[in-house]
């Protein structure tokens, strides 16, 4: 079992939930959600995916995202991220023009090779270029400026949990989300690979891009939810709930957490 005895707010979030109840279903709506639909599936700390455009096409291409923001330099991920154990010692980051990255999205190379674009902040005048994609449910100041996650198929964010809401809109290509309930923290080897930098970032010590881990969970009755979010649609996770994400083609995804000195998640307001 991991120790949580010193995890802080996420500590209290599995202090809310460990006795609930767990629904696997996650809520898919069909255009937006009305504040009051929200807040009756926030308060029972449920994940849900809805469409921020009905038709369900992209909602930016990789070449205008080019024309909006391609002249800065950004700091690209290498390093073998589903693995756990190399996951803080291989980690490098290289700074290139956004452009020159995005151009390498449509060639051969491998992602070891055109690594990751992963969790770039954003200014909220960078979000107005690329499109109007402002979390409902909670005023603008209750948010954290949002980061970009770019990549191309096969890039990967390993199992972790964070202690506030996100909201995560993907704006091309398509991801798979694992997710597990935080009443599932105790089992999952859970550490903080950059105390330093990230101390709220906790990191599970399994490799999901392996059927075994997948079915060794399964089998001790580890509840896991796997869904695909597409292009125009936006997954709301609520705190607490561990989610591993495998980019399925490439994709363009900004993501809105609380700010957790202004907004409890609701998995405490609910508590």
């Amino acid at each position: 079992m991991s120790n949580i005895s010193n995890v802080g707010f996420l500590k209290a979030i599995y202090d809310s939930r460990k006795d609930k109840e767990i629904d696997l279903t996650v809520v898919c709506r069909q255009g937006e959600l009305s504040q009051e639909e929200f807040e009756s599936i926030a308060v029972l700390g449920r994940p849900c995916v809805f469409q921020v455009r009905r038709d369900g096409t992209s909602v930016v291409s990789p070449y205008e995202l080019l024309q909006r923001l391609g002249d800065r330099d950004v700091e690209i991920r290498f390093g073998n991220f589903h693995k756990p154990n190399e996951y803080s010692t291989s980690r490098q980051v290289r700074r290139q023009p956004l452009k020159e990255y995005i151009r390498s999205l449509s060639g051969r190379g491998a992602v070891k090779d055109v690594g990751y674009l992963g969790n770039y902040r954003l200014t909220v005048d960078d979000v107005l270029k690329i499109g109007e994609f402002i979390p409902p449910f909670h005023s603008l100041d209750a948010f954290q400026l949002p980061s970009m996650w770019l990549g191309k198929k096969d890039c990967v964010t390993p199992l972790h949990v964070d202690g506030i809401d996100n909201f995560a809109f993907h704006l091309f290509g398509a991801k798979r989300w694992t997710l597990i309930p935080v009443q599932a923290y105790p089992d999952l080897g859970v550490s903080v690979p950059f105390p330093e930098k990230a101390p709220n970032l906790h990191t599970s010590s399994l490799d999901l891009t392996l059927g075994k881990v997948r079915a060794d969970l399964k089998r001790r009755g580890i509840p896991i939810i796997e869904v695909t979010v597409k292009a125009g649609e936006v997954l709301y996770l609520p705190a607490g709930w561990f989610h591993f994400v495998e980019t399925l083609e490439t994709s363009l995804m900004i993501n809105w957490w609380i700010d957790k000195d202004k907004a409890l998640p609701a998995a405490l307001t609910a508590a």
